[in-house]
């Protein structure tokens, strides 16, 4: 009888502890899908998040790029007598009348909003920042300097020194088209830039038919260059 009793108790402690295993074991699993869940839902949050600041970024990139849709960077222009730093007129008046008459494009003072001479860099003339107030206007001049492709001599500098006129990028662009120069390692011999700061990139620019590339941010010239490997000379 009482070895009937140890076997019926022994049966019933196996059974309770097979029922308590699964018990832990349903619990345990249980448990880990909820973390699993609440994993999946972070990263679906954090990917999210990600996407949300870098449109913010894209955002502020595009409106400080826009607050200099109307600017123009002219580069090589020799700095005359009477030319201030505090005093603007002479630049205004003189200089870049002398500038406007040459490529023939009339610029009224009223059309000019600002305009100074940047920071000196090495032994050229500082450039001038010309900001108007149409962006209509801009692109008048920057057609019309395209056209002409002036020299320092017409306005009483070295013929040896180009004039340039150029879109007044953000700091994001300027990287930004520094990086995509490389492409002519690739094959691109054409890379520029518009107005907005879009960065372009074309194989042979006098194919009507070949694919101009937009450049918005790093990761599309590393996306380029993986389908265009570098050119290796034969030289």
């Amino acid at each position: 009888m009482k070895e009937m009793f140890r076997e019926l108790m022994r049966e019933e402690l196996e059974a309770f502890r097979v029922m308590l295993k699964q018990d832990i074991r349903e619990e345990t699993l249980e448990h880990v899908r909820s973390l699993e869940s609440e994993n999946k839902a972070l990263k679906e949050e954090i990917v999210e998040l990600e996407k949300r600041v870098e449109n913010v970024e894209i955002q502020q990139i595009k409106d400080d790029q826009y607050r200099k849709k109307a600017d123009i960077i002219i580069s090589g222009v020799p700095q005359v007598e009477g030319e201030s730093s505090t005093n603007n007129t002479v630049l205004i008046n003189t200089v870049l009348q002398n500038i406007m008459s040459k490529i023939g494009v009339q610029l009224n003072p009223s059309e000019i909003v600002a305009a100074h001479r940047l920071r000196r860099v090495g032994n050229m003339a500082p450039a001038i920042i010309l900001r108007l107030v149409a962006y209509e206007k801009k692109e008048a001049i920057m057609r019309a300097a395209k056209q002409t492709r002036l020299t320092a001599e017409v306005l009483g500098g070295s013929r040896n020194i180009k004039i340039f006129f150029n879109h007044h990028l953000s700091r994001h662009y300027r990287l930004l088209f520094k990086e995509a120069r490389t492409l002519r390692e690739h094959g691109f011999q054409y890379v520029w830039s518009r107005g907005d700061g879009v960065i372009l990139a074309k194989m042979n620019g006098e194919n009507a038919n070949a694919k101009v590339h937009t450049i918005l941010k790093a990761s599309d010239i590393e996306e380029i260059k993986r389908l265009h490997p570098r050119r290796v000379s034969n030289n």
